[in-house]
């Protein structure tokens, strides 16, 4: 079976934080049985520095990525770590989402929620007065089962993607996609 992804991360909207310098870092993720033929499956958009729009920041990253796989298992997910930079330039995390690969042909367009550790109260107060909201140890709990349930976060906004996509020989896997 072959799927092409292509698409894009549009920008984001609803962002609680201030936005100047808003960026993300994404990646996406696939099982074992999964290769790349073609194209990058991580990436960094620029930096959006546009200080007129309230919430919002535009990214127009291009997607494109061909993979092939000998199993539907460990279908692409997409990684979305974003970023902010404070008025001394310093990166602080603006919050991580993640979304499934839609599995059927076509266009798709999607939010990705986004959302943030909210760490303790000392934390909280810390990071309204200096900065550094507190972060994941390890990132790919985002898009895991893990332990990620056990944690405490806040809603921080939405990621904006439209993927297109193309799948050949899904029937050779018994798959019959609409």
């Amino acid at each position: 079976m072959e799927v092409h992804v292509c698409g894009e991360i549009i920008g984001a909207s609803d962002l609680v934080d201030h936005v100047e310098g808003a960026h993300c870092r994404w990646s996406l993720c696939t099982g074992t049985d999964w290769r790349v033929l073609q194209g990058t499956t991580e990436g960094h958009t620029h930096t959006d520095t546009a200080q007129s729009l309230q919430g919002e920041a535009v990214w127009a990253m291009p997607l494109d990525v061909h993979y092939a796989a000998s199993s539907p298992r460990g279908w692409p997910k997409l990684r979305i770590e974003m970023f902010h930079q404070d008025v001394h330039g310093r990166n602080d995390v603006g919050g991580y989402g993640f979304c499934h690969v839609p599995p059927t042909p076509g266009v798709h367009d999607i939010d990705v929620v986004l959302w943030r550790p909210q760490g303790t109260t000392m934390e909280q107060w810390r990071a309204y007065f200096v900065g550094g909201h507190p972060k994941l140890k390890d990132p790919t709990m985002v898009n895991t089962m893990g332990d990620r349930f056990e944690l405490h976060t806040g809603t921080v906004g939405r990621v904006h993607v439209r993927f297109e996509l193309l799948v050949r020989g899904s029937k050779d896997q018994g798959l019959v996609l609409a």
